[in-house]
């Protein structure tokens, strides 16, 4: 798992993070409690892509990632992911860190 200071964290409107565990090798960050839905939705993608991963924080309807090496196609900011129970959130942002 890479290692990276928290200042590497995405600011968004809710920079202050609740909870956090690891899943698979990733930091997963909840501004407003915890959401098993942020684990299916890992547990949805590719191993490719989990391996890349090194963050996932989710708030109330949208995602920020942070990866280590590329940003998959379809992952990028602006960009809308689908977890498993047909909700819709809206990937704040994405960057490599």
């Amino acid at each position: 798992m890479k290692c990276f200071n928290f200042l590497d964290l995405p600011k968004i409107q809710y920079p202050t993070y609740t909870k956090f565990i690891i899943y698979k090798n990733v930091l997963l960050l909840f501004t407003n409690g915890f959401d098993e839905r942020a684990m299916h939705y890992i547990d949805s993608l590719s191993e490719n892509i989990i391996e890349n991963m090194s963050f996932m924080q989710y708030h109330k309807g949208g995602v920020s990632f942070g990866w280590n090496n590329y940003i998959p196609i379809g992952l990028e900011e602006n960009s809308s992911v689908y977890p498993l129970d047909g909700d819709m959130w809206v990937i704040y942002e994405s960057k490599i860190v």
